[in-house]
């Protein structure tokens, strides 16, 4: 049953992939790769409460960071922030080189305004896979706030360079560099974020 439900996820057949998995832990109750495929289709289908109810019949069988890590999704888009947060801490605990993990506990660290840690989780992020341009915006974003503004623009510049058409890593350097009066090289950044053709700011 879990290897026909995979099939029919690879496929897009979420519905009829929940359907099999179902079975499969009507037959093997005890078996967390069952609940654990349950739960991850209900993310795609954005129906986070059966997410979060299977992910926990998961994680009662097996303590397993990758469940953990996806039991945060389903808790932070269910508003359950301080729960995401001590999912994702476990889920770092048994895997601290889970670069996912760290950078989303960062990210919300960040939404929550606890800029400190979340430059913390950041740079850990960044330790894991230096080329991710999220993880350098996210940092970018917690130097500014901490009116760091070197080290801001310094980020901001890491991650336009790994993704050179994201428009927010632009406009996020001339915020930078309007703070610094650097008036010329802000308008500069403005002027290519409005360029881009679809931009996500």
């Amino acid at each position: 049953w879990n290897s026909r439900g995979s099939a029919l996820f690879q496929l897009g057949n979420l519905e009829s992939a929940l359907h099999s998995y179902r079975q499969a832990t009507k037959v093997a109750p005890q078996d967390p790769i069952g609940w654990n495929n349950q739960g991850t289709t209900h993310l795609h289908l954005e129906q986070y409460a059966e997410a979060l109810i299977c992910y926990q019949a998961s994680l009662k069988l097996g303590d397993d960071a990758q469940t953990w890590y996806r039991q945060s999704i389903a808790q932070q888009a269910l508003g359950q922030i301080e729960a995401a947060i001590v999912s994702l801490t476990r889920s770092i605990e048994l895997d601290p080189e889970y670069t996912c993990a760290w950078y989303r506990r960062g990210s919300i660290f960040l939404l929550q305004e606890k800029f400190e840690a979340a430059c913390a989780d950041y740079e850990v992020t960044l330790n894991l896979d230096p080329d991710l341009a999220d993880a350098w915006n996210g940092r970018g974003n917690c130097l500014l706030s901490l009116g760091r503004l070197d080290n801001a623009l310094f980020s901001f510049e890491q991650a336009s360079g790994l993704e050179p058409e994201r428009s927010e890593f632009w406009f996020n350097q001339g915020k930078v560099r309007s703070n610094l009066h650097q008036w010329e090289e802000a308008e500069n950044c403005y002027q290519h974020a409005r360029s881009l053709t679809q931009p996500d700011w």
